[in-house]
C-alpha cells in the first residue's frame, strides 16, 4: 500500500477587535511521522457577529528555524548551552487598531501589519505593511496607547510614537 498523507491544520491564535475576529492558521502535509514541506500558513479575518470570512492572507513557511535563530546558534550552544535558541510560536497574538488593521508577528522575523483596503477578500502583497525585526516573536502581540505602537520579538523592544 501506499502512504496516506494528511493535511493537518493547527489554529494558532486568535484575537477580536474593530468588528473582527482574526484567526491565524498553520497546515503541513503529514506522511507516517514525518511532517513533509511545503508548510503553510493563513491569517484569516471573520466577521465577529456572523462569522463570515471577510478576508483572508496566505503566508508560505519561510524556514525551519525562526528568524534569529540560526545565527549564531554554534556560538550560543558553546557558551549558553541552556538557551540555544527562542524557539518563538509561528505567530504572535494579532492585534487589531481602530482603523482594522490586524498586526502579527511572524516567525520569519516579519511584523505584518494586514488589511484589506479595497474589500476583495484577500489581502494581497500592496495591502501589506511589513516591518523586518530579524528574530522571531514572542506569543504576546503588539500594544497600543494613545500615539504609541509597541512590539516585542525574541530579543527586542520595539516602540513607535506618532
Amino acid at each position: 500500500g501506499g502512504r496516506r498523507m494528511l493535511l493537518r491544520r493547527l489554529l494558532v491564535g486568535l484575537a477580536f477587535g474593530a468588528g473582527l475576529a482574526v484567526l491565524m492558521i498553520q497546515s503541513y502535509r503529514q506522511g507516517a511521522f514525518v511532517p513533509i514541506r511545503p508548510f503553510e500558513a493563513e491569517v484569516l479575518a471573520l466577521d465577529a457577529q456572523t462569522g463570515d470570512q471577510q478576508w483572508e492572507y496566505r503566508l508560505q513557511w519561510p524556514d525551519s528555524a525562526a528568524a534569529g535563530d540560526g545565527e549564531g546558534f554554534l556560538e550560543r550552544l558553546q557558551y549558553v548551552w541552556h538557551r540555544t535558541t527562542c524557539m518563538p510560536p509561528a505567530f504572535s497574538s494579532p492585534a487589531i487598531d481602530a482603523a482594522g488593521t490586524v498586526y502579527v508577528g511572524y516567525h520569519s522575523g516579519m511584523l505584518l501589519g494586514l488589511r484589506d483596503v479595497d474589500g476583495d477578500g484577500v489581502v494581497t502583497e500592496d495591502e501589506v505593511t511589513r516591518f523586518d525585526a530579524k528574530a522571531g516573536f514572542m506569543h504576546s502581540g503588539a500594544a497600543f496607547a494613545p500615539n504609541t505602537f509597541a512590539v516585542t520579538s525574541c530579543d527586542s523592544l520595539y516602540i513607535w510614537k506618532t
